[in-house]
């Protein structure tokens, strides 16, 4: 961001670091999405087994519609997690992205020699 700012003066560092954030952020959904549906489809229905034999375990009995709602995420996690690993990283990216912006404002109109000429010229009645 400090080079593009650098680059082109006169536009907002905020909008280049915004469009990469949001561009980056497809990146990574996608790759979440790959990742679970295609790469290593098992580790998810590893893990929900492991829940379920640790609820077991422990002897907690779930209601019927949080089991049922607990399968129909397992069938879906891949888009579940690519919808929310795409929103996550959009928020941290506008945070970050606002930060970096702000520290690396753009400087004044004014030079500062103006600035100080400005200042003589108001203190002198």
């Amino acid at each position: 961001m400090r080079r593009y700012g650098k680059a082109h003066p006169d536009e907002s560092t905020f909008s280049y670091g915004l469009i990469v954030c949001v561009l980056s952020a497809i990146v990574c959904a996608v790759w979440a999405f790959v990742e679970y549906q295609f790469l290593f489809p098992g580790a998810i229905a590893e893990a929900f087994e492991q829940m379920y034999t640790q609820l077991d375990q422990m002897g907690s009995i779930m209601p019927e519609g949080v089991t049922d709602m607990l399968l129909k995420m397992e069938d879906n996690y891949a888009q579940i997690n690519c919808i929310t690993t795409f929103f996550w990283c959009t928020l941290l990216g506008l945070l970050f992205s606002a930060i970096l912006a702000r520290g690396g404002a753009r400087k004044s109109v004014f030079s500062d020699e103006e600035m100080k000429q400005n200042n003589d010229d108001e203190f002198n009645f």
